[in-house]
């Protein structure tokens, strides 16, 4: 934790002088979910608010659900046997986003925001989808061809020119599902029809779960969101916020010892009800969650050390009770022998 928190205060410090990072959030899971780094080290077991880097790729066993949020609110999710890379994650010098996935396999939805700073491109088995407007998506690639079929907005696909064959791009709209031609890259089938998916009814269950998280929306959010705007609806649903004059807002989670405080100028920082606060300036909302969970289990765990100590005590104090009383009854019989 220290470490964490050392951390924490070197990145403060070089707030204006390192690069951008990014990375992703791992705002839902159920079931076997991995996620394998860009090292190619053993996939490590995922868990809710994981970072995800980029060159993270994430796969859903036979019962895994996955959603993957960025910071203008974009969600991914996958559905069981799926697997999505995080191809690109960066910023480029005029403080614009760029965010490219793969889908590797499996079925895939995806509700990506369309607007001139954030830009997304998902990597299809070699078809390009990119938001036009503000559009949802179901892209299957259980085998090639994807087929692409959107829900709402409108979506441009791409398929980029080889020497053996032609590209092309085209726009899909609401209603509306493309398939690639498997013999002919440049060739493409589009319906005007988005046929039902047994999982289709999942998706809008995730919606609706966002939809009731939003009920608990505050107006915090809209003085400190900035570019990391993912992981609020976490915190106003799960924590309370007050003003401290002098100080700013400070939000305070339910059953925790974290105070979280926004302060002036847009500072974040930490404080840990003893009279220390961590400048937390660079550092983005989900890895707050994450230190607010650690938090959490060292204070559970210092409570269990705590009881066991208790415990350990009494047992001596019992333990010692006893031996006094065998000593004293030891005494007394040798005071008083027995009367032949």
């Amino acid at each position: 934790m220290l470490l964490l928190l050392s951390s924490a205060w070197t990145l403060d410090a070089r707030a204006d002088d390192a690069p951008a990072h990014r990375a992703a959030r791992l705002s839902f899971l159920q079931g076997d979910v991995t996620v394998d780094h860009l090292d190619n080290t053993a996939g490590d077991p995922a868990q809710i608010n994981m970072p995800l880097a980029e060159g993270a790729r994430l796969t859903t066993g036979e019962d895994g659900q996955a959603e993957v949020e960025f910071e203008d609110g974009s969600v991914v999710r996958l559905t069981p046997n799926s697997s999505l890379g995080l191809s690109v994650l960066s910023v480029d010098p005029a403080e614009n986003f760029h965010t490219q996935m793969t889908v590797l396999h499996g079925l895939v939805y995806a509700e990506l925001r369309a607007s001139s700073k954030y830009f997304y491109v998902v990597d299809a088995g070699g078809e390009l989808i990119s938001p036009v407007a503000n559009a949802t998506v179901r892209i299957n690639l259980d085998q090639p061809p994807a087929t692409i079929s959107v829900f709402d907005g409108t979506v441009q696909v791409e398929h980029a020119r080889t020497p053996e064959a032609d590209g092309y791009k085209k726009d899909v709209r609401a209603g509306e599902s493309l398939t690639g031609d498997a013999s002919d890259s440049s060739q493409y089938s589009v319906s005007q029809n988005v046929e039902q998916d047994s999982w289709d009814e999942w998706n809008r269950a995730r919606d609706q779960a966002a939809a009731d998280a939003a009920l608990d929306r505050t107006t915090v959010r809209d003085r400190f969101a900035g570019d990391q705007g993912y992981g609020w609806s976490d915190l106003d649903a799960n924590g309370s916020w007050y003003d401290v004059p002098g100080q700013g807002q400070i939000w305070q989670p339910i059953r925790s010892l974290w105070v979280w405080q926004l302060g002036s100028l847009s500072r974040r920082r930490i404080c840990l009800g003893v009279g220390l606060c961590v400048g937390l300036d660079a550092l983005p909302l989900w890895l707050l969650v994450v230190l607010e969970r650690l938090w959490m289990g060292m204070v559970a765990g210092g409570s269990r050390l705590r009881a066991r100590r208790r415990g350990l005590r009494k047992g001596l104090w019992r333990r010692s009770v006893c031996h006094q009383h065998r000593s004293s009854a030891t005494e007394l019989s040798s005071s008083h022998p027995a009367h032949s």
